[in-house]
Order: structure tokens, then C-alpha cells, then sequence
């Protein structure tokens, strides 16, 4: 049975999962900001509750983004200096997909369910992918974007009419008489934002957040298909998934009006 670590800081909380085959160890901190300070010290407490060494590992698992660029960085910083010390492959997974996993174990997602997690990407915009759960595992139907909220309602309308798939209300949108009435799921404060119509969605769950379990259910999920690679991904290697670039942050500051930045 594999043992891995894994690690969620790409929201406003982080937390800490210690997967050793069928038992869990977990950590969590929900202030925000103190990632930088809470990460290791809650590593170190799961290690000691299993009481195993770091070294021991088979790999550390970690949401790379979308998310918050702090804490991505810091999670990344720390997982890379853990890895690099104990010889430990990274293995990287969208903090949406993350968020799907989430919605899916805690909501009893049915087959066919489709899941569209969101998260608030600031600047007015959100972060955002979807996903399906079919015959036991989760198809991604978008991969992950950042858009302004009525681009991502729009996208997200035109996905699920190429799949003819709707929401049980069908006075919601035009659907075709072959559409096929599927359960449809928010998840993610990004659902929260402005413009963000829950009108698409048959369920909404806006307190829900990635979190080291979900990350670690999706690696049991995807076990078969990670093991085999681990040997080609390199100690410690493993880039962070931005959707939204350094420039555009720079040119947003550019134009925000000084009233903005201040608060």
C-alpha cells in the first residue's frame, strides 16, 4: 500500500493529509495568512502521529493551482525542500479537480452528476473547470480557466449543450427535446462572485474548499496511473499551474485606481 503526503494551501485555508494505505492523519489551519507558519509544523504532527519518517514516503501530493499565487508558492516552497531532502517525487493536482473530488465524496454525486467548481480569482473574475462523474471516476468536461463571470456562464452553458446535458429545471435554459436531465453541482466560493448565476446549477455549495483529504482521495483514484510514472517526474520537480500570468497581474496594478490598491 502506498504512504504519501499531501498538501492543499491554495485557498484561504491549508491543510495536511498523511495517507498510509487506508488511514488518514490530518492537519488543518483556517486563519488566513498563516500558511507560511502552520504548513510544517502540522507535517510534523501527522508524521508523529503516524509515527514514521518523511524519508519513508513514496511521494508528496499537492495542489498546484489555480488558486491563490501566495499560497501555491508557499506550498510549493515547502513540499520542494521536503522532496528535495528525502528524495520524494511531487505529483501536482488541480485545486478545481480537488474541489470536484470534494463535492462528489460529501454530496453522494450520482453517476452522470456533473460538478463545476469556481473559485474567486479576485480582479473580478473566477477560476473555474468541470467536471462529470461517470461509472466511478471523474471526466473532465472543461479543462481549467480563469474568465470574467459571464464568459464562465456562458462557457459553461455551450459545454453542457454540445453534451446535451441540463439541469433538472429545464425552464432554466433552451434545451433540445433529447436533452438529457443530469444533477447539476456548484462548488467554491467563486460561486459567490458577482455575475456568477446559480441559475445552471440544480445544487450549490459555496462554503466548500480544496483540502489535503480530497487531494489525497484523488491520488487513491488515479494510484494506477501515477505509481508507473514517479520514476520519470524528477526529485522535487513540479511547475505551478497560474492561469493568469505575472503580466496580467502587473498591467491589473497598472490600472487599478488608487483608491483600489489601497484596500
Amino acid at each position: 500500500m502506498s504512504s504519501f503526503l499531501s498538501l492543499d494551501a491554495s485557498t484561504e485555508s491549508c491543510s495536511v493529509t498523511l495517507c498510509c494505505g487506508s488511514t488518514f492523519y490530518q492537519q488543518s489551519c483556517h486563519t488566513p495568512r498563516a500558511h507560511a507558519k502552520t504548513l510544517l509544523p502540522m507535517i510534523e504532527a501527522v508524521l508523529a502521529d503516524a509515527g514514521i519518517k518523511l524519508g519513508t514516503l513514496d511521494f508528496i501530493a499537492l495542489t498546484h493551482g489555480p488558486g491563490s499565487f501566495t499560497g501555491i508558492r508557499i506550498a510549493l516552497s515547502v513540499a520542494q525542500g521536503l522532496a528535495y531532502g528525502a528524495s520524494l517525487p511531487l505529483v501536482g493536482i488541480s485545486s478545481l479537480r480537488t474541489l470536484a473530488e470534494r463535492c462528489y465524496l460529501e454530496e453522494n454525486v450520482p453517476n452522470g452528476g456533473v460538478i463545476i467548481p469556481a473559485l474567486d480569482a479576485r480582479m473580478s473574475e473566477v477560476y473555474w473547470a468541470a467536471y462529470q462523474y461517470v461509472d466511478g471516476s471523474m471526466r473532465e468536461l472543461c479543462t481549467p480557466a480563469v474568465s470574467s463571470p459571464p464568459d464562465a456562464i456562458q462557457a459553461m452553458e455551450a459545454r453542457l449543450a454540445a453534451l446535451n446535458v441540463s439541469n433538472h429545471d429545464a425552464s432554466v435554459s433552451d434545451t433540445s427535446a433529447d436533452s438529457v436531465s443530469r444533477p447539476i453541482y456548484g462548488a467554491g466560493h467563486g460561486w459567490g462572485v458577482d455575475g456568477m448565476s446559480a441559475q445552471i446549477l440544480d445544487h450549490c455549495f459555496t462554503s466548500y474548499s480544496p483540502d489535503a483529504t480530497a487531494v489525497a482521495k484523488v491520488v487513491l483514484g488515479e494510484l494506477a496511473e501515477i505509481t508507473p510514472t514517479l520514476a520519470d517526474r524528477g526529485i522535487a520537480v513540479l511547475e505551478p499551474l497560474y492561469l493568469r500570468n505575472e503580466i496580467a497581474w502587473k498591467k491589473r496594478t497598472r490600472i487599478r485606481p488608487q483608491s483600489e490598491r489601497q484596500s
